[in-house]
């Protein structure tokens, strides 16, 4: 993949394998994740969507199955639906029309295993069968690997690439930085930073984050029923 290629020097090698010259590309797939030349997310986001409503669609005649117990076909959107909709959620962040198809693919699903109807409140379904957002497991993921790099010894990559000063930024549209999302993470949960990650261990770790994540679900549903009520008695 070509890098730096707008700057005034660009570094230029030509890479073989063998004797076979590997093309320069726009876009690549890394175990699944797909690289982008413009440090966008876009394309995996998309790809990860697709591949999440494709399970959910094929899976469908399960889900809606009224003969078979509700912890089976929870124990299959868990399994099988949610885990293509979360990959790589550690590192990637971005265009909100993504993610609202992201939330949907799940949403609908946990509805069907319901039969309730599509406009029943999300908050209230996940509280029913116990699940959490989409948002909520990648913020626990980002944190996690947050911690994790903490750990680090100054010499490893993830740690040096986390911690570099990234100057000169071209004009326009900015990427979205992992710091800065991780850092608006941290703001949305009732926790202090500092002292959450001076934990001992990784399980307590997770733990503390869950309890939090947890908590701001039940907000969420506190909020929606509210608001939901006033809706409803002004309609009245």
């Amino acid at each position: 993949m070509e890098c730096n290629a707008d700057r005034e020097e660009p570094v230029e090698h030509i890479w073989k394998w063998g004797i076979e010259e590997i093309a320069v590309v726009d876009q690549y797939t890394y175990l699944g994740v797909e690289i982008a030349k413009d440090c966008s997310w876009n394309a995996h986001m998309s790809n990860v969507a697709e591949r999440g409503k494709t399970r959910a669609g094929k899976l469908h005649p399960i889900l809606a199955n009224r003969h078979l117990d509700t912890r089976i076909k929870l124990t299959v959107l868990k399994s099988v639906i949610v885990p293509p909709l979360e990959y790589a959620g550690e590192v990637w962040e971005g265009n909100k029309k993504v993610v609202k198809e992201l939330e949907a693919a799940q949403m609908k699903a946990a509805k069907t295993i319901l039969g309730c109807s599509r406009r029943t409140s999300n908050a209230a379904v996940r509280a029913e069968l116990g699940i959490q957002s989409l948002r909520s497991g990648r913020d626990a993921r980002k944190l996690t690997w947050q911690y994790r790099m903490c750990g680090m010894g100054e010499e490893r990559l993830p740690r040096i690439v986390w911690e570099a000063k990234w100057a000169n930024k071209k004009r326009g549209r900015q990427p979205t930085e992992w710091v800065k999302v991780v850092e608006d993470v941290w703001k949305g949960l009732d926790i202090d930073e500092d002292e959450t990650l001076e934990t001992e261990g990784l399980q307590g770790f997770k733990e503390k984050i869950s309890v939090a994540c947890a908590e701001r679900e039940k907000q969420n549903l506190r909020k929606e029923t509210k608001d939901k009520k006033g809706k409803e008695a002004t309609e009245c």
